[in-house]
């Protein structure tokens, strides 16, 4: 189950994520995620942002509560490729995702 969970606010004419740090809101199970996503190259820069929030933070508290940053960007061939990275539960920690299917 997939939710958009990023709005629009027309007053400051700014997207506003769920948080200041999620996307896309997933859950499977027990087990509720939190997306971010953005070009390919801007990934280290938005996992540079989640690790400052306090609300991630707050987030990650829960075992069942996995945030990730999914990057996109297109490849010489035209096919959309993936890059996918998470902050671990420690200050600066990184993990491979587990992606839903």
């Amino acid at each position: 189950l997939v939710a958009v969970v990023e709005r629009w606010n027309p007053y400051a004419w700014v997207r506003q994520d769920l948080f200041g740090f999620a996307d896309l809101l997933a859950i499977r199970g027990n087990e509720t995620l939190a997306v971010q996503t953005t070009s390919g190259n801007n990934v280290a820069a938005r996992l540079d942002k989640i690790r400052a929030t306090h609300a991630a933070a707050l987030w990650l508290e829960a075992p069942t509560r996995k945030i990730v940053v999914h990057g996109w960007r297109k490849n010489r061939s035209a096919r959309p490729t993936q890059k996918m990275a998470m902050p671990g539960n420690r200050p600066g920690g990184v993990s491979n995702p587990r992606p839903l299917t």
